[in-house]
C-alpha cells in the first residue's frame, strides 16, 4: 500500500504543481517585471529631475550675480 500512496501524492504534487502553482508563479514574475520596470523608470525620472535642478541652481546663481552687479552700479548708472 505505501508505494500506491507515495505514486498518488508525486501525482497529486506534480498535477497541483502544473495546473495551480505555476499559473501563480507566472503571475507573480509578471508583477515582479512590472515592478522592476517602474522602479527603473521612477530612478531615471529622478536622475533628469536632479540634472534640472542642478541647472536651476547654476541658473539661480547667475542671475543673483547678475542682480548684484546692478546692484552694485546704483540708481545713477540704470538709464
Amino acid at each position: 500500500m505505501g508505494p500506491v500512496i507515495v505514486a498518488v501524492r508525486n501525482a497529486w504534487n506534480w498535477m497541483s504543481a502544473k495546473w495551480y502553482v505555476r499559473p501563480i508563479v507566472q503571475q507573480l514574475v509578471g508583477f515582479n517585471a512590472l515592478v522592476v520596470r517602474a522602479f527603473t523608470e521612477s530612478i531615471a525620472a529622478q536622475q533628469e529631475t536632479t540634472v534640472e535642478l542642478h541647472q536651476l541652481q547654476i541658473e539661480i546663481g547667475l542671475l543673483r550675480e547678475e542682480i548684484e552687479r546692478l546692484q552694485a552700479r546704483g540708481p545713477a548708472e540704470d538709464g
